[in-house]
């Protein structure tokens, strides 16, 4: 879910918010002894926020900063540089 401030402009900004869930499976494989499966379910939400150009009609570029910020695994949970090429009709 996203929007996009001035879209006809040659360079403009954009704001983008992923929402979403997702898991993990461990497999322990001892040498010796039983195998034991961990499995996690999470919560993602991402925010982001870039700056959007419009090189041609049907092509448009984005560099933007996000923060995946993971509910139950604070570990995994980080800022992303992101570049997003964009093809269609706008």
């Amino acid at each position: 879910m996203g929007y996009i401030f001035s879209p006809d402009e040659l360079t403009h900004f954009s704001c983008n918010t992923l929402i979403g869930g997702g898991s993990i499976e461990t497999t322990l494989k001892p040498s010796s002894g039983e195998t034991r499966t961990h499995n996690e379910t999470f919560f993602i939400l991402e925010p982001e926020v870039g700056i959007e150009s419009n090189l041609a009609d049907f092509f448009r570029i984005n560099i933007g900063v996000s923060y995946r910020c993971i509910i139950e695994r604070e570990d995994i949970s980080n800022f992303a540089l992101n570049l997003n090429f964009m093809f269609g009709r706008f």
